[in-house]
């Protein structure tokens, strides 16, 4: 057994899981004992800081988390026998050998140095070959050479994709490039307390627009100005929805009620039952206190949420209390009032439409369509598998599939 030790960009685990088990597939149709991938500890380390530049954002400290890796790997064994080597012939009288990672306790007798590439001692033939390989028998001690046609038949598999398959477990030990991981580049993470004032001028100078609004309609996403002001900060260009001179008038007012919209956040995450996936990523951002740009979206959402509770806290209405309908797996029927509709492509590219309704009891019920059938406001029969029950931004939520209106 062959043991590698090494760390690798957390992002690139997905990754390298990917790789093993495509190995791991020719693993199984060779009878190889399959590579065993075990993960360690993860832990961050800070690679870049930038300060603050000509319109007086500060970007923070540039982290990247990294995982202890330990692989571990045999060598190939068929009915006893290892494959511990293969030369190569170039077609000039010179022996390309290569040994077999993994099988370096295994010596190869001298004889093998110069080899008749023709002699396959498995078929017992001569012929030209482009080369052989050399396998040993653990139990007898014994040596053959055998033909690379030969060997695939033996094994099942073609030998240089077999050898290729141990080579780059060897890399491993000598460059850490693992399969030859992708690069990755390094993963800013901002400051919450820095970029919560910007949203906060921006939402105040240019109202909130949510990204199912600017789907409906066509206005800017509030999330895609304050993005694309960002990155213009960042590369140290002027921002072009955000007033700069505006934004460092108000600044000091703005960071006042930034810092009650943090501790409003705060509080009312320690006093919320809080399970579904979006609040769980929101309290990470606000306890840990740093976002990626990837969670803008989060972020943005999250300080517009908490100006409208925070403004308004008399105008909070009664709502009738939503419940699961249907049992997960079964088909259901019911009448619903539609909500809401938006559109968007999915990951093939085809166009899909998002409908969020509601039953007559005000229950959620939430499905999509491939073709604009539903429109707001209107009442229609449905039927659909139950896929799941879920709880989004505490309202509990039917999720259904495969759905079509059924005739009056």
């Amino acid at each position: 057994m062959t043991k590698i030790t090494t760390v690798i960009h957390l992002e690139q685990k997905g990754f390298l899981l990917d790789r093993v088990n495509k190995m791991n597939k020719i693993a199984l149709k060779i009878n190889v004992k399959p590579i065993q991938v075990n993960f360690g500890e993860v832990f961050q380390k800070e690679v870049e800081l930038v300060s603050k530049n000509d319109f007086g954002f500060i970007i923070s400290k540039v982290w990247e988390s990294f995982v202890n890796v330990e692989i571990e790997y045999s060598p190939i064994r068929i009915d006893g026998w290892v494959f511990v080597a293969k030369v190569d012939n170039d077609g000039h009288s010179k022996s390309i050998f290569r040994r077999v990672p993994g099988t370096v306790d295994i010596e190869i007798p001298e004889h093998f140095n110069e080899i008749d590439y023709k002699l396959c001692e498995h078929c017992n033939t001569k012929r030209e070959r482009k080369g052989i390989a050399i396998i040993y028998n653990e139990i007898t001690k014994e040596f053959k050479q055998v033909g690379y046609s030969c060997l695939k038949h033996f094994m099942g598999h073609s030998i240089n994709k077999v050898f290729s398959f141990y080579e780059k477990l060897a890399e491993c030990d000598s460059d850490d490039s693992i399969f030859h991981l992708p690069p990755i580049t390094p993963i800013p993470n901002y400051d919450v307390k820095e970029m919560v004032p910007f949203i906060v001028q921006m939402i105040r100078s240019r109202g909130f627009v949510s990204v199912s609004k600017s789907s409906d309609t066509g206005q800017i996403a509030t999330k895609d100005m304050v993005l694309e002001d960002f990155h213009r900060i960042i590369n140290g260009k002027r921002p072009i929805h955000l007033n700069v001179d505006e934004f460092k008038k108000n600044y000091e007012s703005t960071l006042d009620y930034s810092k009650k919209i943090l501790n409003f956040l705060d509080k009312y995450m320690d006093e919320n039952e809080l399970t579904e996936e979006y609040w769980n990523v929101s309290k990470i951002i606000v306890k840990d206190g740093f976002f990626t740009i990837k969670q803008t979206g989060y972020i943005v959402s999250l300080v517009a949420w908490a100006i409208r509770e925070m403004d308004n806290p008399t105008e909070k209405k009664e709502k009738v209390i939503s419940a699961y309908v249907g049992n997960i797996g079964s088909k259901y029927q019911t009448s619903v009032k539609i909500c809401h509709v938006s559109s968007n492509f999915d990951m093939y590219g085809k166009l899909k439409y998002f409908v969020i309704a509601e039953d007559l009891k005000g229950n959620h019920i939430v499905f999509s369509s491939s073709k604009p059938i539903f429109n707001v406001g209107e009442i229609v029969k449905v039927e659909g598998t139950v896929k799941n029950h879920k709880i989004y931004r505490e309202e509990k939520q039917t999720i259904l599939i495969r759905v079509k209106p059924l005739k009056k």
